[in-house]
């Protein structure tokens, strides 16, 4: 079970029993039946109402890795070497994500290599109007032979016109 479900169902259970407490407390000794009702419905709002917005971002963050790792594929076909073992076969696809109030870009690669691991960390940069807009560098990744996974994600502007990146690392 992931941590975020986990969080946010203790969250939904936290206000649903506070809210159940207070609806209780304001009906009259005569309607503790209504008052049960109350606390019982209050607390299964609260708590269905987290594990929506869950359930909504878990849909969003799914959908985002899956369109990256098809360009991920895409890449590999169009610009990667078949016949050899070599960083041509290592890809990057980078997805960014502006629900939040800050924008997010999440980096994507995937080792097409058959024998090889990665190991080291990438570069990337952002690219405006043949200006570089934002950098960053991994931490040291481990990408294994025909892995794909989803690295990090850094902050940075909500437009650029494209990206470059340099992996820093060997295969092995």
């Amino acid at each position: 079970m992931r941590i975020e479900f986990l969080i946010m169902s203790g969250i939904g259970v936290f206000f649903g029993i506070f809210a159940a407490y207070f609806a209780y407390l304001k009906k009259s000794p005569e309607s503790k039946k209504a008052g049960w009702m109350w606390a019982i419905g209050s607390f299964l709002f609260c708590v269905i109402f987290f594990n929506v917005i869950m359930t909504f971002v878990d849909i969003s963050n799914d959908n985002r890795k899956e369109e990256a790792f098809e360009v991920l594929d895409k890449q590999y076909k169009e610009q990667g070497d078949k016949e050899n073992e070599s960083l041509n076969n290592v890809r990057l696809s980078i997805k960014t994500d502006s629900q939040t109030k800050s924008i997010s870009h999440y980096i994507y690669v995937g080792n097409y290599n058959n024998k090889r691991t990665y190991k080291g960390k990438v570069h990337v940069e952002l690219v405006k109007d043949n200006e570089v807009v934002e950098e960053y560098t991994t931490k040291s990744i481990t990408i294994k032979p025909g892995e794909k996974q989803e690295v990090t994600f850094f902050k940075g502007p909500r437009s650029y016109d494209s990206y470059r990146w340099e992996w820093e690392g060997t295969l092995r």
